[in-house]
């Protein structure tokens, strides 16, 4: 780094108050991008040393002429496949939990009544 990357830096990374100490939320800042990259780069590491290490295991565990005898067995999958994957009480279950936080607010504006008429209306 030359001298005028560092005064750049160190111009920017000090307190305002003319101080010679680097400001608070600067270091904290640093910090945060240091962890970040540190975690990013264990974690691409791991992730390549797996792939390896699958791609080693499938491509020499199971050859090709394996993968066509289990044919019929892959039809019978696709046909108990469902057209959706989340059945309707899933979704009932997450509208409910969507919903309940709205409850004490829209109780707020309007009453119990007019509420339960309005939400009937719109469900039935």
């Amino acid at each position: 780094m030359t001298r005028l990357e560092l005064a750049i830096a160190w111009r920017y990374l000090r307190s305002r108050r003319g101080s010679k100490l680097l400001s608070l939320i600067s270091v904290i800042a640093i910090l945060g991008v240091t962890v970040a990259v540190s975690a990013l780069i264990v974690i691409i590491g791991v992730m390549n040393g797996l792939q390896n290490d699958l791609r080693e295991k499938i491509l020499i565990g199971s050859p090709d002429i394996q993968s066509l005898a289990d044919l019929a067995n892959s039809f019978e999958v696709v046909k108990s496949m469902q057209l959706a994957p989340i059945s309707r009480d899933a979704v009932l279950r997450l509208v409910g939990a969507t919903l309940a936080p709205v409850v004490p607010l829209a109780l707020t504006m309007m009453s119990l009544e007019e509420l339960l008429k309005k939400l009937l209306g719109i469900l039935f």
